[in-house]
């Protein structure tokens, strides 16, 4: 009877847990589905952010 009082709880708490993370998750992902989706930007691409007129403005002496 004594291996019960182990048993039990290294059992259900674990198992709390993760009955309470995934709760968490599905709330979280049924409210996002319920916001109107926020319009994306384009990321930028490696190596196109620099701005041309910071390079023709640019002149060695």
């Amino acid at each position: 009877m004594g291996i019960l009082y182990i048993l039990v709880p290294s059992v259900a708490i674990p198992l709390a847990i993760a009955l309470l993370f995934f709760f968490i998750c599905v709330c979280r992902n049924n409210q996002k589905a319920s916001r109107p989706p926020a319009p994306r930007q384009p990321k930028p691409v490696r190596g196109q952010n620099v701005e041309m007129s910071m390079l023709t403005a640019y002149k060695p002496k």
